[in-house]
């Protein structure tokens, strides 16, 4: 079973071994960094970065356990997502069931909004075939090249 979870002390070891694993990189959190002092660099990287994080968890040949990491800024009542990271033992359809997941946990609270590069365009695509999201646009100037827009949608598709 998947779940979403705000992200707290008791994930810090699996978001360890995925930084350990070299997965974090894009996160922008220094190489090298000791288990004693991973913790607080962390910490440090969300509260530059981020004002909620959540843990996404979800069957793997281990059991259930936390498979990637989603951040976002608080804006009112909307979220607008800055990042998606996924553990680099998350299968394909981990990503997909935890990331559709997501939208439908937390789409009836807020809307969430977020910016997607054209290689990641099929996946949002897909979700939005799902009825999960629409597309709002584009928004230049922040990657190098227009990224599309998406928002979580409340009414959703029968399936």
């Amino acid at each position: 079973m998947v779940g979403v979870e705000p992200i707290d002390e008791h994930h810090l070891k699996y978001i360890w071994a995925a930084y350990r694993m070299g997965g974090l990189e894009k996160l922008g959190i220094e190489d090298g960094i000791s288990s004693s002092e991973f913790p607080q660099a962390f910490t440090q990287f969300l509260m530059n970065n981020y004002h909620a994080g959540w843990v996404i968890s979800a069957p793997t040949h281990k059991g259930v356990i936390p498979v990637g990491m989603i951040f976002g800024q608080v804006c009112g009542p909307m979220i607008l997502i800055g990042d998606f990271t996924w553990f680099g033992w998350a299968s394909k359809r981990n990503i997909i069931e935890a990331t559709a997941t997501y939208f439908r946990q937390l789409k009836e609270d807020v809307v969430l909004i977020m910016y997607v590069a054209s290689r990641d365009r099929e996946f949002f695509d897909y979700m939005k075939q799902l009825g999960l999201l629409r597309s709002i646009g584009r928004v230049h100037d922040i990657l190098d090249e227009p990224a599309m827009l998406y928002q979580t949608r409340r009414e959703q598709w029968a399936y």
